[in-house]
């Protein structure tokens, strides 16, 4: 009987079987790079649609500080602060960013009560904004995906209410001392006696006369 040479076939069998899998192990390999690359765009794609968030929060809340009372200005700081390119909230990692409509939309929220508006009257008192940013694939290409639009959408309306009153004391310092000039005084050539009573003018033009109490003490008498 002849005798099978056991080593033999096994080397052979080793030889076959590196043969089969060279060309799987390759195909793994592009498999594998490829799903991680989708997954770099796609990840890239939600910190884009995150920054579009949250430039449309502010762009939202800036504008309704003055929805009610000056349309124009509420457009304006919405532009100002939100991710188009060159404003405060810039969105990194898009070739573009575009307001939806060209502008913010300014609103007439039947459910805000106060301040209340009218539709058609052209008060408003809530404002809207919608970007898309355009983010391009580097991975995705070879199926055909070049770019990748998120969008993001906020909503806000003015704050309203009677308000709260206030009482307020203003303390002013009459001593020598405030006869000298005061060099972090936002006027130039101010004493500080001077500085404090216009710090004085700015707080009282900030109170509400119909609701706030302020009273005036000087020391020394």
């Amino acid at each position: 009987m002849r005798r099978l040479n056991i080593a033999g076939l096994a080397a052979g069998f080793r030889r076959a079987d590196g043969g089969v899998m060279a060309p799987i192990f390759a195909l793994s390999l592009v498999i594998l790079v490829g799903m991680a690359g989708a997954a770099m765009d796609v990840g890239r794609v939600m910190w884009v649609k995150r920054q579009l968030q949250s430039s449309a929060d502010a762009a939202v809340l800036a504008g309704t500080l003055s929805v009610a009372s000056n349309s124009s200005a509420a457009t304006t700081a919405a532009n100002d602060y939100s991710g188009l390119s060159g404003k405060k909230n810039t969105v990194l990692g898009a070739t573009s960013v575009t307001m939806v409509g060209g502008a913010p939309q300014l609103k007439c929220f039947s459910s805000v009560k106060v301040p209340a508006c009218t539709p058609g009257s052209g008060k408003y008192n809530g404002i809207v904004v919608t970007q898309e940013a355009r983010v391009p694939m580097y991975f995705l290409r070879v199926v055909g995906v070049t770019e990748m639009t998120p969008r993001a959408t906020a909503t806000a309306s003015a704050r309203g209410g009677s308000g709260r009153s206030l009482d307020v004391m203003v303390v002013l310092d009459a001593t020598a001392s405030m006869n000298n000039l005061d060099p972090n005084c936002s006027i130039a050539g101010a004493s500080k006696m001077e500085c404090a009573k216009a710090g004085v003018r700015a707080l009282l033009q900030g109170l509400n006369a119909n609701l706030d109490r302020v009273g005036f003490m000087v020391f020394p008498g």
